[in-house]
C-alpha cells in the first residue's frame, strides 16, 4: 500500500506530502511487528502568499465571518488534494490512501470555561471530501451524499468507457479493485412497472426512481413504462408483453408489492435473468435501489 501524508504546519507557509510504501515484512528492532515503512518521495507546494496571509488572519483573529471559514475549509481541500496529485506524477506512483492533518487554526490545550464546561479544543482545516474525490471516482455512498449537500458537480459529456479511462490513465484503479462487472453496473436497459394512474405516493417512488436514475446513473435506459393496476395478474401480464417487447432487459423496478409479485413471475415463466427492484417506501428524490 502507498500512502501519502499531507502536512501544513502552524507557520501557514506551505503544504508538504510525503509517499511512503507500507509492506509486511519480518519483525526487527527498527519496524513495527510485520509492517515495513519506505519513503518514495516527498514534495513541498508553497502557499501563495494572499493563501498564507489568509489563513494567518483567520489564525489570529478575535473573531471571523463562519463564510469565511467555510470558504478556507474547501478552498485548502482544493491545494491539499492538487498537492497530492502532484508529488504522485513526480514520482510516478498513485497513492491508495491520503492522511491529511490539516491546517490548524486554533489549539487551546489548557481546559477553559465554556458553556458550563471546561473543554481543551483543537481545528484543523481543509475538506477531506474535496481531497478524496479529486482525480478519481467516489465509490463511497456517504461521500458522494456528502459531496452532493456541500459541491457543485460538473458533468463531461462521456461515455462510460470514455469516463473510466480517464480516470485509469490518471492512476486511480479502485473502481475496478474489488469490482470486476465495474463498467457493467455504468449502463444497462430497464422497464418500469407502474401501479396506477394518480396515485400520489406510488407516483411519487416512480418520479423519486427517474431522478434518481438521471443523476447517479445517466447511460442506465428506461425503455418502457406500463402499469400494472395494483394487481399481480395485470402486473404478470404487463412484464410478460414487455419481455416480448424487450427480451434484452437487464433490471426491472415496480413501485408497489402487487406488481413485484406480478413482475417475479412474468420473469420466471420467461426464464429471465432480469433484476427486480421493488420501491418500497420510497419518496420523490430517494436514490433507485438495485
Amino acid at each position: 500500500m502507498i500512502v501519502a501524508g499531507v502536512m501544513s504546519g502552524t507557520s501557514a507557509d506551505g503544504i508538504n506530502v510525503a509517499l511512503v510504501r507500507i509492506a509486511e515484512a519480518p519483525a526487527n528492532a527498527r519496524n513495527a511487528p510485520g509492517v515495513s515503512f519506505r519513503l518514495l518521495g516527498h514534495a513541498e507546494s508553497p502557499y501563495p502568499k494572499p493563501v498564507r496571509r489568509e489563513v494567518l488572519r483567520l489564525m489570529n483573529a478575535t473573531s471571523a465571518r463562519v463564510a469565511d471559514l467555510a470558504r478556507l475549509n474547501f478552498f485548502l481541500g482544493d491545494l491539499y488534494a492538487e498537492a497530492v496529485l502532484r508529488a504522485q506524477k513526480k514520482f510516478h506512483v498513485a497513492a491508495d490512501l491520503v492522511g491529511c492533518h490539516g491546517q490548524t487554526l486554533f489549539h487551546q490545550g489548557i481546559p477553559e470555561a465554556y458553556l458550563g464546561r471546561k473543554l481543551s479544543a483543537t481545528w484543523q482545516t481543509g475538506e477531506g471530501a474535496v481531497i478524496a474525490a479529486s482525480g478519481g471516482v467516489v465509490a463511497d455512498g456517504p461521500l458522494y451524499e456528502r459531496m452532493l449537500a456541500s459541491a457543485h458537480s460538473i458533468w463531461l459529456k462521456a461515455t462510460p468507457e470514455e469516463h473510466m479511462n480517464r480516470v485509469m490513465v490518471q492512476g486511480d484503479l479502485r473502481p475496478m479493485a474489488s469490482n470486476r462487472s465495474a463498467m457493467a453496473d455504468l449502463k444497462g436497459k430497464i422497464v418500469l412497472v407502474k401501479t396506477t394512474p394518480g396515485g400520489a405516493s406510488t407516483t411519487a417512488r416512480e418520479d423519486g426512481f427517474r431522478d434518481g436514475l438521471k443523476a447517479k446513473y445517466p447511460a442506465i435506459e428506461i425503455l418502457d413504462e406500463r402499469y400494472g393496476m395494483a394487481s399481480v395478474a395485470q402486473s404478470l401480464t404487463v412484464m410478460e408483453n414487455m419481455l416480448t417487447a424487450h427480451p434484452d432487459l437487464d433490471g426491472i423496478f415496480c413501485s408497489n408489492e402487487s406488481g413485484t409479485s406480478g413482475a417475479a413471475q412474468g420473469c420466471q415463466s420467461r426464464s429471465s435473468q432480469c433484476a427486480t427492484s421493488e420501491a418500497g417506501r420510497g419518496s420523490r428524490g430517494s436514490s433507485p435501489e438495485a
